[in-house]
């Protein structure tokens, strides 16, 4: 659930919709109090509300703006502005990319470099910001893994692989509709 709220509350402008009314702080405070006295859960595990304000809206402690943008369920991204007006993506979700090999290789160590982070952070740019160029990687084909693990995956796959060698000599498999 996503409670859209402000400082102050108020109106809030929507890019490319209607303006929507947002609760102040203060007032999301009192309903996440007031979910308390539901809380069935043992206390010593869950000891306050069964609703909470996520830590992301909080940076060194203190309460900031965050922005959401959502193309579907599952497929969102939370990001604030920082001090010079650039966009911190804060919470990236990965629903209907995360099955899909990396474009480009990466370090498992670095978050800056996600290949997933680059695509939110480029939709956000066209949407909220000034547009920028596509990452290099857009024009490399989506691949997925494909266990084959019985004998009959090759004829169900016939249309798209030549032989039953072609599958046992390589990671990779065409699909209709790829590129490959």
């Amino acid at each position: 659930m996503c409670v859209v709220a402000s400082k102050a509350g108020g109106w809030v402008a929507c890019p490319n919709e209607p303006e929507i009314r947002a609760l102040a702080w203060k007032d999301v405070e009192r309903i996440v109090r007031r979910f308390e006295s539901l809380n069935c859960y043992d206390r010593t595990k869950i000891p306050n509300s069964i609703l909470k304000i996520e830590k992301l809206n909080f940076d060194s402690d203190k309460q900031v703006e965050v922005f959401g943008f959502a193309i579907s369920t599952k497929r969102y991204v939370l990001f604030r502005y920082d001090s010079r007006g650039n966009i911190v993506i804060l919470d990236a979700k990965a629903h209907g990319l995360g099955y899909l090999y990396p474009p480009r290789d990466t370090p498992k160590d670095d978050p800056e470099s996600d290949w997933v982070l680059e695509a939110w952070h480029w939709i956000l740019e066209g949407e909220v910001a000034r547009p920028r160029p596509k990452p290099n990687w857009f024009s490399i084909p989506a691949m997925m893994r494909m266990t084959v693990s019985t004998p009959t995956t090759p004829e169900v796959t016939a249309t798209t692989v030549p032989t039953r060698t072609a599958v046992r000599t390589g990671p990779l498999l065409s699909s209709p509709g790829s590129t490959m």
